[in-house]
């Protein structure tokens, strides 16, 4: 999922593998992800990978980038167990929807130093046309038909 926003901000997120590949039986091992971030935030750019999101919270990000490209209305703030990533719709002006990430513990950049969690003073500014979000949502998707969940969770 790429998303490149209209003042050079962008944020790639890519699916690399499950964390415990040998583990498919239990309803959390089983679905943790290994995600690669790619990102430039004010011209410079980093790269991280870890294990931050499991496989049902990568289904609940596509559901929201996919309901923001909809023009549907969506819970303002995404966030997750791991506080490496967190997303926050801004606003909407014309076709153009304003997105904040977030980039903290591991997703942050070494040059950024360290903050307390959820600390939320680091993110990307991204700006983009509706299209881009639904083009962003099927790039998901289609990462996360090769690294489906193997165990649901418990009701």
């Amino acid at each position: 999922m790429r998303l490149v926003g209209v003042n050079g901000d962008a944020v790639e997120l890519t699916i690399v593998g499950y964390q415990f590949p040998e583990i498919r039986d239990d309803p959390w091992d089983s679905n943790w992800v290994v995600i690669e971030t790619t990102a430039t935030v004010d011209g410079q750019s980093w790269t991280s990978r870890d294990p931050c999101l499991v496989t049902f919270e990568v289904e609940q990000l596509a559901d929201w980038v996919e309901a923001l490209g909809n023009e549907r209305l969506v819970e303002s703030e995404l966030d997750f167990m791991e506080p490496n990533l967190a997303f926050e719709l801004e606003g909407v002006a014309g076709d153009l929807v304003r997105i904040r990430i977030w980039f903290e513990c591991e997703a942050r950049p070494a040059w950024k130093g360290k903050a307390p969690v959820r600390a939320r003073d680091f993110a990307a500014c991204i700006a983009v046309p509706s299209k881009a979000l639904l083009d962003a949502t099927e790039d998901l998707k289609l990462q996360l038909a090769k690294y489906p969940t193997r165990v649901a969770l418990p009701r």
